[in-house]
């Protein structure tokens, strides 16, 4: 038998939770350590879709990247959305982890994967992390590297939308190509300003807002934006499938109820 505590130290080795800001709650945020594991799904957001599937299929622990609870919640009841979820899940023995902005920094995390996809080179954090001694170590917030050739963007989009099925990328454009890139994936227009002064020609994101793709504009900085499901699911697809190899014992998969919330019309 598994113990979920064996899979979430496992998680911690590879993702550990101090690297996690400040703001976010991470971990094990739901359940029982000491309770045996016989299924394991991943998936990027815990929606009543993807905990129906959860409870449908006797699943004991959720790895989920974005964190539920987030906020502090007064109450877990039925009449609220988020609090009708947790209650369900609890009810059912279903655990619940999440790893989130501390995958976002770790070695190998979700920014880090992207950049390999993309085949750059000399890849480092764009932000070293506020903790001199995980600093040290390479670790930190996005990712930048540089493109062995210079790419115009419309070739960079074609690229990611054969590596991430789901992407509908839509841009700024700036430059007719770019060599240094910027990564980081989920929501991250708040990094722009980062990637510029790291001296990127592109930064790829999930979503920014419209104030911020003026900004990249009026600062020569083009910019590319996937779709935030698009920049981050495929990561979980990927964790499901190294936790299957160190968990033979254990039923292990990717979400296959999940869906990007947002569909062109």
């Amino acid at each position: 038998m598994t113990p979920i505590a064996e899979i979430v130290r496992w998680l911690e080795t590879r993702i550990p939770s101090k690297l996690a800001e400040d703001w976010d709650n991470t971990g094990l945020l739901v359940g029982d350590a000491n309770q045996n594991a016989l299924a394991v799904m991943t998936c990027l957001t815990l929606t009543r879709d993807v905990v129906r599937e959860a409870l449908t299929k006797h699943v004991d622990l959720v790895v989920a990247h974005h964190p539920l609870p987030f906020k502090p919640l007064k109450s877990i009841t039925t009449a609220s959305y988020y609090g009708g979820m947790i209650w369900a899940l609890a009810n059912a023995s279903v655990s619940v982890y999440s790893p989130h902005t501390a995958w976002d920094s770790a070695a190998k995390g979700i920014n880090h994967m992207l950049a390999e996809m993309l085949q750059l080179q000399r890849i480092e954090p764009l932000l070293q992390h506020t903790d001199i001694v995980l600093a040290q170590s390479g670790l930190g917030t996005g990712r930048i590297g540089e493109f062995a050739q210079p790419e115009s963007i419309q070739y960079t989009a074609k690229k990611l939308k054969s590596l991430l099925p789901s992407a509908r990328p839509r841009g700024v454009v700036c430059h007719d190509e770019h060599r240094r890139i910027a990564i980081c994936c989920g929501s991250g227009g708040s990094l722009l300003s980062a990637a510029i002064q790291r001296g990127c020609d592109l930064f790829i994101t999930g979503e920014a807002t419209y104030h911020h793709c003026v900004e990249a504009r009026d600062r020569d900085v083009s910019l590319l934006l996937l779709g935030h499901f698009a920049s981050e699911r495929f990561a979980m697809d990927i964790l499901a499938k190294e936790l299957s190899c160190d968990f033979p014992a254990v039923k292990i998969w990717s979400s296959t109820s999940e869906s990007d919330p947002v569909c062109n019309l």
